[in-house]
This record gives structure tokens, C-alpha cells and sequence, in this order.
């Protein structure tokens, strides 16, 4: 007499893997089906709730936000929830979106001790900025007086090491009061380190003025 398992989940590690041991082209729409609707069948009758299942994304880089499995469409008609892992030179991102569920994405910050990942705050881009004013002050405070040319050049340290991801990290820096720009010769714009603490504090106390 066959035993009762009461097995609630079903984990499959990868979707690539099991479209080749089902004898399925992964990037055939029609077959994915039908392996879809196999799986399908075999959930309700061994009584298994849920199927999960890893699956990579291709080689050709996605817009943000914008990233799916490799293979055919159909896998992407089939699912309820997609969770999506993405990274940013080293750092992971997640978001996940499906029938009532959703979760803007987040970036995943990663316990050493415990080896686990807790969710973060921000997502890629708020990261990049936030990474990329650092960058810019500090070096602003290395090199006082740089031009707006030269610490462009930052950029190359900066994830996705784009111009207006540095131009933006520098406008950021400069709201923050982290640094300051003046005009100098030949309508060039040099930038030095920001206020200090009292100076700030006067700064606030103005703008709190001119609000009210």
C-alpha cells in the first residue's frame, strides 16, 4: 500500500533543466504548454498546492524593471507570481509581481552570520544615487576646486557607468549641501567640499523661513 507523503510544495530547480528532461525545446511556446498543463495535472492529483520553480534570464541586458525568464512566452502565460532577482554590479535586487501579490523592488542585503538576505531599502536607481553622491563628495574633498569635466569622470565608478548617473549624483550632492559649485574662470563651474554643520543649520533655519 502506497504511503501518503502530504507533500503541500513542489520545488524544481531549474525550468531549463526540466523542459530537457520532459524532451522539451524551453523556447517552444506550444511544448512549454503542454508541460505546463503536465504539471498542472499532476498538482491536483497528488494534491500539491503549490509548484515553484527557478528559471534564468538570457544573456541580452533588460531595462530596469523589465526583466523575464529566457525560452517562450508561454511559461510567463502560465505563472501566477514571478519573483525576480536581479544585481547591480554585486549588489541583488528583488521585485515580485502576480495575482494580488506585488512588491516594488528592493534591494536584498545579504546576513554573512546567518547567511541569509533581509530586504533593504531603495531600489537600484535610489542606490546608484545614493552611491554616487558618495563617490562625488568624496571626491570633491580630494581634489577642492575640480571642474565639472573632470569629476564627470566618476562615473566610471559609479554601477552602470553612465554620464547621467554622475550628473545626477553630483546635482544630488549639491542639494544635499554635501558640496558646493561657484563660477569660475570662463564660465567654468568648480566644486568644493559642502557647509559645514553650523553653516547647515543656518541653511535650514532660511529655507524653514522662507516656507512659512
Amino acid at each position: 500500500m502506497a504511503s501518503v507523503q502530504r507533500i503541500e510544495i513542489w520545488i524544481n530547480d531549474s525550468w531549463a533543466r526540466l523542459c530537457a528532461w520532459s524532451g522539451i525545446d524551453e523556447n517552444d511556446n506550444s511544448g512549454v504548454a503542454r508541460l505546463a498543463a503536465a504539471i498542472d495535472e499532476i498538482k491536483s492529483q497528488a494534491g500539491v498546492a503549490q509548484f515553484l520553480t527557478t528559471a534564468h534570464t538570457g544573456r541580452p541586458k533588460h531595462d530596469e524593471g523589465t526583466e523575464h525568464a529566457r525560452g517562450a512566452t508561454a511559461l510567463d502565460d502560465w505563472v501566477d507570481v514571478r519573483m525576480v532577482m536581479t544585481r547591480q554590479g554585486y549588489d541583488p535586487f528583488l521585485f515580485v509581481e502576480g495575482r494580488q501579490v506585488g512588491m516594488d523592488e528592493t534591494q536584498l542585503l545579504f546576513d554573512p552570520v546567518t547567511r541569509r538576505s533581509n530586504i533593504g531599502t531603495g531600489n537600484r536607481a535610489t542606490v546608484r544615487t545614493q552611491t554616487g553622491v558618495e563617490i562625488v563628495t568624496e571626491e570633491v574633498a580630494n581634489t577642492p576646486g575640480i571642474n565639472k569635466t573632470d569629476l564627470l569622470a566618476v562615473r566610471a565608478r559609479i554601477p552602470g557607468h553612465n554620464q547621467d548617473h554622475a550628473d545626477r549624483a553630483i546635482k544630488e550632492a549639491t542639494r544635499e549641501g554635501k558640496i558646493n559649485i561657484v563660477d569660475g574662470f570662463r564660465n567654468s563651474k568648480l566644486h568644493y567640499p559642502g557647509r559645514s554643520p553650523q553653516q547647515q543649520a543656518a541653511r535650514n533655519l532660511y529655507n524653514s523661513w522662507i516656507d512659512h
